[in-house]
């Protein structure tokens, strides 16, 4: 079965993310059950992968980072593609919380932005049709969480993101 098609770019060049029953699907199509451990990588510092770790964790999927991305793989690498056999996921909801719509995020104690310093500021805004920021948010750029392309320790990123309040705070929106 061909995967799901990404849901079209909005008017303003952004994806919505994808419904639950849509990604389940999407996992399944490439070969991924319910109970295998996912290692995920990408060539931008773990961003992407980053983010796809989180949604497969949210829904109990079992998740990691290859931390340092196909940069690090010590190993050779292999070209071409290889198609995996579907196989069935079961369709699990995304839980309450685990995103927010817009007009509940001006309650939200902490807000952090983690896009480049330029792209917070609005000084540049290469994606979004709107630049800036959302009223209140604090700056904390993805970048700012590696050291020559590996994630910085634990207690460095405990350091810096309690420096940010994230300790104190009862709700984090990012």
């Amino acid at each position: 079965a061909e995967p799901p098609p990404v849901q079209p770019a909005r008017a303003d060049g952004r994806r919505l993310r994808r419904s639950h029953e849509t990604f389940d699907v999407a996992i399944g199509s490439r070969g991924i059950g319910p109970y295998d451990t996912v290692v995920a990588y990408d060539d931008s510092g773990g961003m992407s992968a980053g983010r796809l770790v989180w949604m497969l964790r949210v829904l109990g999927q079992p998740a990691a980072l290859l931390d340092g991305g196909l940069p690090a793989w010590p190993g050779p690498l292999e070209t071409g593609s290889t198609a995996p056999s579907p196989t069935d996921c079961p369709v699990r909801p995304w839980p309450d919380g685990a995103f927010v719509e817009a007009d509940a995020v001006a309650g939200a104690i902490l807000v952090l932005d983690a896009r480049p310093p330029e792209r917070y500021s609005g000084d540049s805004e290469p994606m979004d049709a709107r630049p800036g920021h959302l009223p209140g948010a604090l700056n904390s750029p993805f970048a700012l969480n590696l050291t020559e392309g590996l994630f910085r320790s634990a207690d460095e990123l405990a350091d810096h993101y309690r420096s940010l309040g994230v300790a104190d705070a009862s709700a984090v929106v990012v």
